[in-house]
């Protein structure tokens, strides 16, 4: 259950910003640039969170792994993937 919840909490924030939020900043935002900077400043602020959420994810995973001598291969694979496309995003698309 907690790892649905991450993954929902992460999914609805995500589409929030994406499709909802950024469109109307653009939209109504006379300033192009401006809204760039906006943009910018809310999605790193949002890559922060997402750091988070797919650490504890993977961690949590983990420790399914180890108390439990479970492992479901495809839910740790995806995971991991996320994880590190947040570490992505958070140390090389975001700074630049």
């Amino acid at each position: 259950p907690l790892t649905i919840s991450l993954v929902s909490i992460w999914i609805g924030w995500t589409v929030l910003v994406d499709f909802v939020v950024i469109p109307n900043v653009f939209r109504e935002f006379p300033d192009f640039f401006g809204a760039g900077n906006l943009g910018i400043k809310l999605f790193s602020k949002l890559n922060n969170l997402e750091v988070i959420v797919s650490s504890l994810l993977l961690a949590g995973l983990c420790w399914l792994q180890v108390e439990q001598k479970k492992l479901n291969v495809f839910i740790t694979l995806v995971s991991a993937i996320l994880f590190f496309i947040s570490l992505t995003y958070f140390s090389y698309l975001t700074p630049k």
